[in-house]
């Protein structure tokens, strides 16, 4: 986005809030529509497409049975993965990941880890075997 362009953003932006609206014509507190459908990857075992009004995001889970590693041996473990697919937007690649998709990859992650939103304990499934 050159300078002008930028500009002309801004106000666009500082209009529409003056007079109590968002961009794309919402009131402040409006929220946008939400659809969520599951089960959108036969292949998956898990799956779900979100639509946040023109935002749409699709989330796929799979697994594999391994070894547990060494240093937890009585819990399982994930890997976080993030593709912005070339169909996306004009600024996306197909290939594989950019530095970008890398980083939220890794900061979704560790808010994941962090957050022990996920019960590494009861992916185990017994004694050398876990999610």
């Amino acid at each position: 986005m050159d300078v002008l362009s930028s500009a002309m953003y801004e106000h666009r932006i500082y209009g529409a809030l003056s007079e109590g609206k968002r961009i794309d014509g919402r009131g402040l507190y409006d929220y946008r529509d939400m659809e969520i459908e599951f089960g959108v990857f036969k292949n998956a075992a898990g799956s779900a497409l979100v639509k946040l009004g023109n935002t749409h995001v699709i989330a796929g889970v799979t697994y594999e049975l391994m070894e547990p590693y060494e240093d937890s041996p009585d819990e399982g473990s994930f890997v976080v993965s993030l593709e912005f697919p070339g169909i996306g937007s004009p600024e996306f690649f197909s290939g594989p990941p950019g530095e970008e998709e890398i980083e939220f990859a890794r900061v979704i992650d560790r808010v994941l880890r962090e957050s022990h939103f996920i019960d590494l304990k009861a992916l185990f499934i017994k004694e050398g075997l876990a999610l």
